[in-house]
C-alpha cells in the first residue's frame, strides 16, 4: 500500500474557495509520474469471511440485539432475503436465528432504525421491480418479521433511507425513484405505520440516483439533495444535482434552475457544513469525469457548483468527516477505476 500527498487540482469559478489537500491511499504503484510516494504499512487486513445470500448488495451496521456491539445486515438481491450477522464486539460474527430473513422481491438496499418506538432496531428494504419498500420489525434479539409494504415511485433501486425529515421525532422513509423522476417521502407515526407525505412523490428531475439530507438554507428544516444521472442509467436528460427545499407548511420543492450541471455520471452524494458558515454544502462524485463537485445554495436560492476537484478514475462512494482531528470536515472518495480511495483534507 502506498500514499501520496499533494495539493488537489481544482477549478474554482467564484467567490468561495474550498482548499483541499488530496491524499491517495492505493493498492497499486503504477500511477502518473508527477505523483510522489511514501510507503506506509497496510491499514486493514481480511479477518474472515461469511457466506451470505445471492448477489449481496447493500451492507449496513447497527446494534440489532442491544448488546452494544455492532451487527451486520446484508441485502441479498437474487435470493430475496436479508442476512443478519450478530457481532461479539471483538470482530467475530454468527448468523442470527432465522437468518437469512425473507425480504420481499429483489432487495438491494437496506436501512436500520427504530420505527415503532420500542427501542429495538427495525429494517426497511427496497423492491426494485415491485416499486415498494418492505418494513420489518425487530424483536431485539436479531430476529425480524415482515410488518408492512408501502408503495413508492418507480424503481427505488439502492435508494432507501430512514431519516426524520419533518423533525417530529419519528423516523420517516425516503426513496429516490430511478425511473419515476421523483422522491417519495413516507412519514412515520412512531408506531410503525407510514403514509405518504402530502404531494409525495416530489418531482426531482429525470433519473434520480443518490440521496443526501441537510439544511442548505439555514431555515431549520431538512432539505434533500439528489443526483440525476441519466448518462449512467440508460436514459436521456441532463446529468446534474437537484435540491428539494423543505417548505414550512410541509413538503419539498425544487430549488431554482435545477438540475445544476455537475460532471458526467454523478453517482454518490454527501452533505455537511464544509466552510463553517452554518449552512450545509453538497459534494457529488462524478464517475465518468473523475471529479468531485462542491455546491452550496446561494442566498438568491440557486445552487452553484463552486469547485471541481480531480480525484481519480470512476469515483463512486463519498463521505464527509474530520479525519485528522483539526475540526475541519474532510472528504473520502472511493475511486472504482483505480482500486483506491482519495482522502481530501480541508485546509
Amino acid at each position: 500500500m502506498t500514499v501520496t500527498l499533494r495539493h488537489s487540482d481544482t477549478v474554482v469559478p467564484g467567490h468561495l474557495k474550498m482548499r483541499w489537500i488530496l491524499r491517495l491511499i492505493v493498492s497499486v504503484t503504477a500511477l502518473a509520474p508527477n505523483h510522489t510516494w511514501a510507503q506506509v504499512p497496510p491499514r486493514y487486513a481480511i479477518s474472515t469471511s461469511f457466506a451470505v445470500g445471492q448477489a449481496p448488495g447493500s451492507v449496513v451496521l447497527a446494534d440489532l440485539n442491544r448488546d452494544d456491539n455492532l451487527d451486520i445486515i446484508v441485502a441479498n438481491e437474487q435470493s430475496h432475503s436479508l442476512t443478519i450477522l450478530l457481532g461479539d464486539g471483538i470482530g467475530q460474527f454468527v448468523a442470527a436465528p432465522g437468518s437469512p430473513v425473507p425480504a420481499g422481491h429483489m432487495p438491494n438496499d437496506v436501512a436500520a432504525a427504530d420505527f415503532n418506538g420500542d427501542g429495538r432496531a427495525d429494517l426497511v428494504t427496497d423492491g426494485w421491480e415491485t416499486d415498494e419498500v418492505e418494513i420489518l420489525l425487530g424483536d431485539g434479539r436479531g430476529g425480524f418479521a415482515a410488518h408492512a409494504t408501502e408503495r413508492v415511485g418507480r424503481h427505488p433501486y439502492q435508494r432507501v433511507r430512514a431519516w426524520d425529515v419533518n423533525r417530529d421525532g419519528n423516523v420517516d422513509i425516503v426513496t429516490a425513484n430511478l425511473r419515476g423522476a421523483g422522491v417519495t417521502v413516507l412519514l412515520g407515526d412512531g408506531r410503525g405505520e407510514f403514509q405518504n407525505a402530502p404531494r409525495s412523490p416530489f418531482a426531482a428531475n429525470p433519473f434520480p440516483t443518490a440521496l443526501a439530507r441537510g439544511d442548505f438554507n439555514s431555515d431549520g428544516h431538512v432539505d434533500l439533495a439528489v443526483t440525476n444521472s441519466p448518462s449512467n442509467s440508460g436514459g436521456q436528460g441532463q446529468d446534474g444535482l437537484t435540491v428539494l427545499l423543505a417548505e414550512p407548511s410541509g413538503g419539498w420543492r425544487s430549488a431554482e434552475d435545477t438540475p445544476v450541471p455537475t460532471g458526467a455520471a454523478p453517482t454518490q452524494i454527501a452533505a455537511g457544513d464544509l466552510d463553517g458558515d452554518g449552512r450545509d454544502e453538497i459534494v457529488v462524485s462524478n464517475m465518468n469525469s473523475g471529479t468531485v463537485s462542491t455546491a452550496p445554495l446561494e442566498t438568491n436560492g440557486r445552487i452553484l457548483i463552486i469547485e471541481t476537484t480531480r480525484v481519480g478514475r470512476h469515483p463512486k462512494g463519498i463521505a464527509i468527516g474530520d479525519l485528522n482531528g483539526d475540526r475541519k470536515p474532510d472528504l473520502v472518495v472511493a475511486n472504482n477505476g483505480d482500486n483506491d480511495i482519495a482522502i481530501l483534507l480541508a485546509q
